[in-house]
């Protein structure tokens, strides 16, 4: 299954709860340069969440996004103990909240 996305102004959202992540990172980086410019929302489902191994994958991507500026967003419904879940990784638990998070980092990038 090809990873799709979808473009919500400002913002990519990539729904993987449905997707094999098998080649999460070959699909990933066949997609990235097509979004490097949006600010990234990426949903897991409950299982995905507590991939330790996707959850490194995903925090390359997001370390190497941050750096551009942009904001790289994880829902997942699962409550996330802040303790395990990395602290460079921003988390919400809703697409809005996401998208507020999204809205709040590019207010405070303006104010710099």
């Amino acid at each position: 299954m090809k990873l799709t996305y979808e473009l919500i102004k400002n913002i990519a959202y990539i729904d993987l709860c449905n997707y094999n992540l098998l080649n999460f990172k070959e699909s990933f980086t066949l997609i990235y340069p097509l979004i490097v410019s949006k600010n990234i929302i990426l949903r897991l489902s409950k299982k995905q969440i507590l991939d330790d191994n996707l959850l490194s994958q995903i925090l390359l991507f997001a370390s190497r996004h941050k750096k551009q500026n942009r904001s790289f967003v994880i829902i997942s419904s699962l409550i996330i103990d802040h303790n395990v879940f990395p602290k460079k990784l921003s988390w919400a638990p809703t697409f809005q909240e996401a998208f507020d998070i999204v809205e709040m980092d590019e207010l405070e990038r303006e104010l710099k």
